[in-house]
């Protein structure tokens, strides 16, 4: 008598078409998240070139890393923008969209307009508002209440303030789903007993909402912290490849430094890649600690 193949011992066991489902994520997950990364960590450390028409790849070492350190004027900028990008988004759209989550979830005046027009960044998709924004900008600001000699988008002073507010206004929209969402899963028993005994509305939301959803509030910072050598902050939107070094992220820098004269280049893979490996060194372990912290000394609801 045939033993059974293993496909019929599959599907007599019942797992056959559970393994029809996970083969396709799992593959995708070992190909191009195992695989694509490993590559980008070994390309770090060689050298791309062409030579009489034949693509030659050297093993440099740490040559790509000594290339990124000594143009320390540009690193200074790139570090400083990914910084205040991310300071932008800790201190003034966390903050903001938390309250405006908590005046959402309270049903307040006008909660219902407020929860539609400030969803309405999202659901334009990120390069019309970007368009829009950019010809609200020159044809408004610009021509209408600054007069045309200012020329906002022109200057690093003026530019850099238009960005930070058109940040501002991409990242309401995600941000209070999610404390919406947070919210609503507190127990409405608390809230009704911080009533009872009086509480104002700032200690409610100090003492029992800010407590309770702790845990999304870290995990937005995190995940703000772990995107800094990666946000881009609209500049490939306003300004494809071509924003000024003054203004350039990590994120955005990383991504224009893969193209030359207009076209994507191979050879400047490695330097991409040593770029994108070194800003995950240093941010990785800042990263882990800060959410230790934070969920170690944040407040609880006990």
């Amino acid at each position: 008598m045939a033993k059974p193949n293993v496909f019929a011992k599959m599907k007599q066991k019942g797992t056959l078409f559970y393994w029809a489902i996970v083969i396709l994520p799992i593959l995708n997950y070992l190909v191009f998240f195992i695989g694509v990364n490993f590559n980008s960590i070994v390309l770090a450390f060689k050298d791309v070139y062409i030579l009489k028409g034949e693509k030659h790849i050297d093993w440099v070492k740490f040559d790509n890393f000594k290339t990124i350190l000594r143009d320390s004027q540009v690193l200074e900028y790139l570090v400083k923008n990914s910084m205040m990008y991310f300071a932008v988004t800790v201190c003034v759209i966390i903050p903001l969209t938390l309250l405006f989550s908590y005046y959402i979830f309270k049903k307040y005046f006008a909660s219902g307009f407020f929860k539609v027009m400030i969803f309405m960044p999202s659901v334009i998709c990120s390069m019309v508002l970007a368009i829009f924004y950019l010809n609200f900008t020159n044809e408004i600001l610009d021509k209408i209440i600054f007069k045309p000699r200012i020329a906002l988008m022109k200057k690093d002073e003026y530019a850099t303030a238009v960005m930070i507010a058109l940040f501002i206004i991409g990242g309401f929209s995600s941000n209070i789903l999610l404390f919406l969402n947070a919210m609503s899963q507190m127990s409405l028993s608390v809230l009704e007993a911080a009533r009872i005994d009086g509480a104002s509305e700032i200690r409610t939301f100090w003492s029992v909402v800010l407590p309770s959803i702790w845990g999304t509030i870290v995990e937005m910072i995190v995940i703000a912290m772990a995107g800094i050598a990666t946000q881009q902050a609209n500049l490939q939107a306003m300004f494809g490849n071509e924003a000024r070094n003054k203004m350039r992220t990590v994120g955005y820098h990383i991504f224009v430094s893969i193209f030359t004269d207009g076209f994507e280049s191979e050879t400047n893979y490695p330097y991409c890649s040593a770029f994108g490996l070194l800003a995950t060194l240093v941010i990785a372990p800042c990263t882990l600690i800060s959410r230790y912290l934070m969920r170690k000394f944040g407040p609880s609801e006990e």
